[in-house]
């Protein structure tokens, strides 16, 4: 049976709501099983995840969205936008990744960086990813920052 929310849902959330119900269906599923499969497992998730995308929106409104859940200035935004623009035609895939790692690099470039945490939890994603996705644009834009390693034992296992 299904049970109605308490929240109200845009439609542009439907995807985000699909995407955590596939995590949570594939939790259950992978309960007994060993901790390399479910590594494998969250990968490939992680993986399709990133492909379902919010309906009508694209990586520049994941920029203003992030910026404007995270109280980030204009400066910053202007710059993480600077920055996606160059990466189109770069082979880097898109997403709310790519969207995160600019606003990451721009916040460093400003001087009003956010830690990969708060961009996670915003962008509803992991830090590894990120991470990640930060490197590849740095590496292919040729971007001179740093950025931060994993904190963690169980962060360095991504």
């Amino acid at each position: 049976m299904f049970h109605a929310s308490p929240y109200k849902v845009r439609s542009s959330d439907m995807p985000v709501l699909i995407s955590l119900r596939i995590r949570r269906t594939v939790r259950r599923i992978t309960m007994g099983l060993g901790d390399k499969f479910k590594n494998i497992v969250d990968k490939t998730v992680d993986m399709i995840d990133d492909n379902i995308t919010r309906a009508g929106e694209d990586d520049s409104e994941h920029i203003a969205r992030y910026c404007k859940d995270l109280g980030i200035g204009d400066a910053v935004k202007e710059k993480a936008l600077a920055i996606l623009k160059d990466t189109d035609g770069k082979d880097i895939s898109s997403g709310r990744n790519r969207a995160a790692a600019c606003i990451y690099i721009a916040g460093k470039q400003c001087g009003e960086a956010k830690t990969l945490s708060d961009l996670a939890k915003c962008a509803r994603t992991t830090e590894g990813l990120i991470r990640d996705k930060a490197k590849e644009v740095k590496d292919k834009l040729k971007i001179d920052v740093e950025i931060e390693e994993p904190s963690t034992e169980e962060e360095k296992k991504e």
